[in-house]
């Protein structure tokens, strides 16, 4: 699978109908630059900011998420400039958050499933390097940490971190190895206008993965 941006996406879904308090949160506490907001269609926007490489996606709709099963992902490791060691903290609906010091902006984010060793050879079938648990996708990483007591985790549907989204330079192909590397299908791959064409596969933890094919990072959605 080949990378095209260095850095990996979050999507976090909100539970609130109104959401200021989640903007004002990773705005001004956490320090992200906004980029758009992004109509997503049935009543659904996603309000877009970088850190660094990466995009944050924080999707609402119109009445608010219903809460659903809960995920792995999480917390979500903020590391930049200017920022202060801080641990333990939560976001306005209670999604865990760390900030760290760093020389520049990138995030890591833990992934908790019931045996990190197959979601190890999982992403390192992907062709990203894997050591002590540490998955590095560019600058950024996902964390495995083991959680053997762990209920299967939800898909799409709920609130909180549901997904992170992998930019890659062919959907169609990257979907493929990610089956051929242990992965299940979530939605085979589509297009979506002129945007993206994209996919979703899951890793063996049950945890949801977007692929996508992003036409102003690739100059073409062809398969």
């Amino acid at each position: 699978m080949r990378l095209v941006k260095p850095a990996l996406d979050v999507g976090i879904a909100l539970a609130a109908a109104e959401p200021a308090a989640m903007l004002a949160f990773y705005r001004e506490r956490v320090g992200l630059t906004v980029d758009h907001d992004l109509p997503l269609g049935g009543g659904r926007l996603q309000a877009r900011h970088h850190w660094g490489d990466s995009i944050v996606k924080l999707n609402h709709r119109r009445g608010g998420e219903v809460p659903g099963v809960p995920t792995g992902w999480g917390p979500v490791t903020f590391l930049g400039p200017g920022l202060e060691e801080a641990t333990g903290l939560e976001d306005p609906e209670g999604n865990g958050v760390r900030l760290a010091p760093a020389e520049t902006r990138r995030l890591e984010l833990d992934l908790r499933v019931v045996d990190p060793a197959a979601s190890a050879r999982f992403f390192a079938g992907l062709g990203l390097p894997v050591e002590d648990g540490r998955v590095a996708v560019g600058q950024s990483a996902l964390r495995l940490v083991a959680a053997p007591s762990a209920e299967p985790p939800g898909g799409l549907d709920g609130t909180g971190i549901r997904y992170v989204t992998f930019q890659v330079d062919r959907a169609d192909a990257a979907h493929a190895e990610a089956l051929d590397a242990g992965g299940r299908e979530g939605m085979a791959p589509r297009t979506l206008g002129d945007v993206a064409r994209i996919s979703f596969v899951i890793e063996p933890g049950g945890h949801w993965i977007e692929l996508s094919q992003r036409a102003s990072l690739t100059g073409s959605l062809e398969p």
